[in-house]
C-alpha cells in the first residue's frame, strides 16, 4: 500500500457518502431532497425546523482471509445513518428519509473506493435496514438506519 493513499476510512467514508448524497437528490424525495447532512467530525449546525442525516462509520474488524505477507484481509463494519426530522409533525417525514436510505444501499452492490483503496478497489454493500422514529431530547424524531459492509485489503506485513 502506497504511503500517499488516504487511510481505508476516509476512503469508505467518502463511497457511502456519496452514495448517501446521489440517493438525497433523488427526485422522489421531494421537499426532503437535499437535506442536510452532518459528516463525521465537522462542526454542523442543525437547520431549524428541517430534517438533516448524521452518518457514523463503524469498522468492526478484519480478518484474513489467506495467509502469508501479502495475505488477502476482509474488513466488515456498518455505517449508522440517523435520519433526523422535526418532532410532533409525525412520521411521514421519518419514514420516507428512512426507506430512502435503506433503498440506496441494497445488498449486492459494490461501490468504488476513491484511490482503489482496497486490494480490489471495491466496497460491497451486504445489507441495509432501519428502525422506527424515537423522540430525542432535543426536539427532533430519529429513524436509525444501518448499513453493513466488507471490503478486501492487502496485508503489508
Amino acid at each position: 500500500m502506497s504511503a500517499t493513499l488516504p487511510p481505508l476510512t476516509t476512503a469508505l467514508r467518502a463511497a457511502l457518502g456519496a452514495r448517501l448524497d446521489a440517493a438525497l437528490q433523488a427526485s422522489t424525495l421531494g421537499a426532503l431532497a437535499g437535506c442536510a447532512v452532518q459528516s463525521e467530525g465537522l462542526r454542523f449546525t442543525r437547520p431549524t425546523g428541517r430534517p438533516w442525516i448524521r452518518g457514523t462509520l463503524r469498522v468492526g474488524g478484519t480478518v484474513p482471509d489467506t495467509i502469508g505477507p501479502h495475505a488477502r484481509l476482509t474488513t466488515v463494519g456498518l455505517w449508522l445513518v440517523d435520519v433526523f426530522t422535526p418532532a410532533n409533525t409525525g412520521t411521514a417525514d421519518s419514514d420516507t428519509l428512512a426507506d430512502a436510505v435503506v433503498l440506496a444501499f441494497p445488498p449486492g452492490l459494490d461501490l468504488a473506493l476513491p484511490n482503489a483503496q482496497a486490494a480490489d478497489g471495491v466496497l460491497r454493500l451486504t445489507g441495509a435496514s432501519r428502525g422506527g422514529a424515537i423522540p430525542d431530547a432535543a426536539g427532533w424524531l430519529m429513524a436509525p438506519c444501518t448499513v453493513s459492509w466488507r471490503t478486501h485489503t492487502t496485508n503489508s506485513i
